[in-house]
């Protein structure tokens, strides 16, 4: 597998939908291109040994609808376990992506009823839990201390990825950490 290849994947959805992804993006101060990745690498934890243990699709609530379109730009490793998972379920890459979002929107929706903290302060509450520093964190997740630090006071966005290390380096899901989830 080329791990450097980069994929353009056009998802077809709803127009509310969109609407809807790119408001809770705008939000949440990330692009909507981060908000579908974030969504995909939590729902099938980035990994082939985690597969099985995402939770099942209910097919039923897979828009029909594919009025407009939003592109979702991937690497090789993200395209590669969307194929499999998708395969596995009988689904395109399209129907899995809508519903990775809807889960994802679903969360969003919990977050903005029960007015949730973002990730700045997430990420804050994250490394006082895990009792490390800003150091220990950067060694762990690959990160640079010098980024970790602009995260915390809000200055730049995190990309997927690094959110991603943020949170498996913080035994901490990457929902809880956007702020999308109450319980970590």
């Amino acid at each position: 597998m080329d791990t450097n290849k980069i994929y353009k994947i056009t998802v077809r959805m709803p127009k509310e939908l969109r609407e809807n992804l790119i408001y809770a993006a705008n939000k949440l101060n990330i692009t909507s291109n981060t908000f579908m990745k974030i969504s995909l690498y939590s729902y099938l934890n980035s990994s082939f040994f985690s597969l099985a243990d995402a939770t099942p699709i209910n097919i039923s609530t897979i828009p029909k609808d594919r009025s407009t379109k939003i592109n979702l730009i991937i690497d090789a490793e993200l395209h590669t376990i969307l194929e499999v998972y998708a395969q596995k379920n009988n689904l395109t890459i399209n129907d899995l992506t809508l519903y990775t979002i809807l889960v994802s929107l679903n969360a969003y929706d919990e977050l903005v009823k029960n007015n949730i903290n973002n990730f700045q302060s997430r990420l804050k509450i994250a490394i006082e839990n895990k009792g490390i520093s800003q150091a220990e964190l950067a060694r762990r997740s690959g990160i640079s201390r010098a980024s970790i630090t602009d995260y915390l006071k809000g200055k730049y966005k995190a990309k997927p990825g690094a959110i991603y290390s943020l949170a498996q380096a913080l035994d901490v899901d990457a929902f809880w950490l956007l702020g999308y989830q109450n319980n970590n």
